[in-house]
């Protein structure tokens, strides 16, 4: 009881102590007390942060001393810590205890093993994730998370892989932090820190441990975004704060840095432009414009030669109201050209209302100038600018035709305007003030790509229902997203032409409508370009294209092609299937494989256009079924081995575009580049190579070389370049069309046809089921457990009939 006494009253009289320190900092530079700047060995600045949350800092840097951590970790614990066994974990629990946190922790000091599980009250419960995290295939976003029930924030909390982490000199420790000595010798990694001061971060991972902190950690996500070295800007801010009370009198300074450190994902340019700031303010006494704290980023930082692209220039007003402003963009005329200026009103004039902007081009200087003009006398007028409002200036340039690829130029910001109370000028050249743009040549696939999606958009004007004029062509249209939306006109128009089509000969067989009494492909060609613009084929104009599918029988009917396309069919958009469908499609694929591998529409040869199909439609099998991927690695090597020298391919002994246009699909469908892979490189000659002979200027493609443009190869060799584009692009493979999915629509139970209706039809479906002549589907399944009890029976098909009955 004495010890716990005399150690309350050391801990207190440490932390006095280290309280008192600080005023003293402030006030004057002695021997003992390091000038900001000055501060090196023997210190540490750590701090905590739940920018991932949007909160901010919950501690923010903190400056300390090795001596300082010494005497208040020893103060208050029963092991003794020394200067030269210093951790990060002593490090760690000091800042706690200074900040008066309760936390809970697996391990202990002693042991090295320790781990912060948990600290209390400081979620703040208000929380803004973002959007970094929510758009790079996070789980969790702001109105979809698992909450934090509890006045404890930890692991657990918002994901199932959320909790702190650990980063000592931006490096995430690979040991606990009581095993990581701040001057000890790391095999992991070498001491990396701030001229002799280490700088420790505590951060709350929200998703994909650390991939949302910008850290890479190998554990099987890649980071979100670059994370950046913020130590330096760090440890500046904290001897600022700590050692003098400057902040105090230069608050927007303060802000300014806090901006740029609480950004989750700040660029390493912006983290530098905002340590030279508050550099050069708080060293050299060049604050920074008043009211003006500036930040810019490129929007597009890459164009092809003459595309156009915007610089966006974000001008953000915290005090001091100035009137009227000048932002000077100096670019290099030889490179880039002037396009246009958008932003509209840049500032919200308190008077009058009518202030707009306005911008007067010169050669390599666009100068936007916001003034407001009179109502009655028409005569300019300064603009008063409110101090907290915020300013986006987008300026297009194009990169010049002339221009060589790969070159960089340099677009530079200056900011002039009028002090209202003073009267001055004031200037401000941004700094750094730069940003690099880089011309890239399209490469010759994208220009017959590009050519080729505008040839078919004019020639196939009025899509129909058929393999050529039809499908294929919206498909590649919509894949390859040459309308900014799905939903346009040209797209509503084929939706309405499918309908018609169906309601003059489609036929009721099969569970729902076929457009082909044998031919079950006509079905899945359909639904294949339905999904391609979001449009779920179970109920066209209230006809359904996707129950025949179940039927086996009807199916395989054709031969290897039945299968294959209604594999890709239900795929499109993961379609609910009786149990079993798909795994008898892929058996029938499998069992007609040909000898050597491979597949073919007849005979035992290999066929590199039926190859290429099937390895589309069982690619998203391979990784769950050990058959599937043993025989899409022995068609692989048979595809390898029917390249000829020149890249292409022949089907039948010819050499056509359709065949290069399958392969290409296949392979892109597996997540095999065709340019990289040397088993598809043959003489330096690839597929992609082959497909562009094929190409004719201006649009299209020729089903052979001596032929002319075709429709057939021009839509197949196009939705093939479609694909290599997805694949470049890390988008939804061709056929993967999740993306385009609508909300699924919500059943009443008892909907057993899922058509919006509760009938007596409805319970005939039950009862066919019932005594077992008919499949439901799991969603059918979950609709037809009319009493609940986890059964679906005769009493179910009952229960339906009188309710349908009493409906109708």
């Amino acid at each position: 009881m004495k010890n716990t006494v005399k150690k309350l009253i050391a801990f207190i009289a440490a932390v006095m102590m280290f309280a008192m320190v600080l005023p003293t900092f402030a006030a004057e530079n002695t021997e003992d007390t390091p000038a900001v700047g000055a501060v090196g060995e023997g210190y540490v600045v750590i701090d905590c942060e739940g920018l991932t949350l949007g909160q901010g800092y919950y501690c923010e840097p903190m400056l300390l001393s090795y001596e300082q951590i010494v005497n208040i970790y020893n103060a208050s614990h029963d092991d003794q810590v020394t200067v030269e066994t210093l951790t990060a974990g002593h490090a760690t629990l000091v800042m706690y205890e200074l900040m008066g946190w309760e936390y809970h922790c697996t391990g202990n000091i002693p042991s090295g093993t320790i781990y912060i599980s948990e600290i209390k009250d400081i979620d703040t419960g208000v929380i803004d994730i973002p959007e970094v995290i929510t758009n790079n295939g996070s789980n969790i976003s702001n109105d979809n998370n698992d909450g934090n029930d509890d006045e404890w924030l930890g692991e657990f909390d918002y994901s199932w892989m959320s909790g702190w982490m650990i980063t000592v000199d931006n490096f995430m420790i690979d040991v606990g932090c009581a095993g990581w000595l701040l001057d000890g010798n790391h095999s992991s990694h070498p001491i990396s820190d701030y001229d002799g001061t280490h700088i420790i971060r505590w951060q709350f991972s929200l998703d994909c441990y650390g991939a949302d902190l910008g850290i890479d950690t190998g554990w099987g996500n890649e980071a979100f975004f670059p994370g950046a070295d913020k130590g330096e800007l760090t440890k500046l801010y904290a001897e600022i704060k700590d050692l003098t009370n400057w902040f105090a009198e230069n608050p927007s300074a303060r802000q300014a840095a806090l901006d740029v450190l609480t950004h989750l994902d700040a660029t390493q340019e912006e983290v530098d432009a905002a340590y030279q700031m508050l550099y050069n303010a708080y060293f050299l006494g060049v604050e920074p414009t008043p009211g003006i704290v500036d930040s810019f980023v490129v929007t597009d930082a890459q164009a092809a030669l003459g595309e156009t692209f915007p610089v966006t220039f974000s001008i953000e007003k915290y005090s001091n109201l100035c009137n009227l402003l000048y932002m000077n963009v100096e670019y290099d005329t030889d490179l880039l050209e002037f396009v246009s200026y958008e932003g509209g009103q840049l500032y919200q004039a308190v008077a009058p209302d009518n202030a707009y902007a306005e911008n007067m081009p010169e050669e390599g200087i666009v100068e936007c100038v916001v003034y407001s003009q009179d109502a009655e006398t028409g005569e300019d007028i300064p603009i008063i600018i409110e101090s907290d409002t915020a300013s986006i200036l987008t300026i297009n340039f194009r990169i010049k035709d002339g221009a060589a690829a790969g070159t960089t130029t340099r677009i530079g910001l200056s900011i002039e305007g009028y002090d209202t109370v003073e009267g001055e000028t004031i200037e401000h050249e941004v700094s750094p003030g730069t940003v690099n743009i880089t011309a890239v040549e399209l490469q010759p696939w994208q220009i017959a790509l590009d050519t080729t999606l505008e040839y078919i958009f004019n020639t196939v004007a009025e899509p129909m229902v058929g393999s050529v004029g039809g499908e294929w062509s919206v498909l590649t249209l919509a894949r390859g997203n040459y309308f900014d939306t799905l939903s346009n006109e040209y797209f509503d128009t084929y939706r309405q032409t499918v309908i018609d089509y169906i309601t003059e000969s489609g036929m009721q067989d099969h569970g729902g409508t076929i457009l082909h009494a044998r031919k079950s492909t006509d079905n899945s060609r359909v639904i294949i370009s339905l999904a391609s613009i979001g449009i779920d084929a179970r109920d066209v104009g209230g006809y359904d294209l996707v129950t025949p599918l179940f039927d086996y029988e009807y199916t395989v009917w054709q031969g290897i092609n039945g299968p294959v396309f209604a594999l890709i069919a239900l795929d499109t958009f993961a379609y609910d299937a009786p149990e079993g469908v798909r795994e008898s499609y892929i058996e029938n694929i499998l069992n007609n494989q040909s000898p050597g591998g491979g597949w073919a529409l007849g005979g035992v040869s290999a066929d590199p256009d039926m190859t290429g199909m099937t390895i589309q439609a069982l690619a998203p099998y391979c990784e769950s079924n050990e058959a599937v991927r043993a025989a899409v690695d022995t068609a692989l090597e048979v595809l390898s081995e029917l390249q000829r020298d020149d890249g292409s391919y022949a089907s039948w002994g010819v050499v056509t575009s359709e065949s290069c246009a399958q392969v290409l699909t296949a392979l892109t469908a597996l997540g095999i580049n065709p340019t990289a892979d040397s088993r598809f490189i043959k003489n330096g000659n690839t597929v992609i190579d082959a497909i562009l002979r094929f190409y004719v200027d201006g649009g299209g493609f020729r089903h052979i070389l001596s032929g002319e443009i075709n429709g057939m190869a021009t839509d197949q060799a196009t939705y093939a370049l479609v694909a290599y584009s997805r694949f470049l692009n890390d988008q939804n493979r061709l056929y993967d069309m999740t993306d385009t999915m609508p909300e699924p629509p919500v059943y009443q139970t008892g909907d057993i046809d899922m058509n919006g209706s509760i009938e007596v039809s409805d319970a005939l479906l039950l009862m066919r089921y019932a005594i077992g002549i008919y499949t439901l589907t799991d969603a059918q399944f979950a609709l037809a457990d009319i009493n609940g009890d986890g059964y679906v029976n005769t009493i179910d098909a009952a229960l339906l009939l009188r309710e349908a009955a009493a409906l109708n």
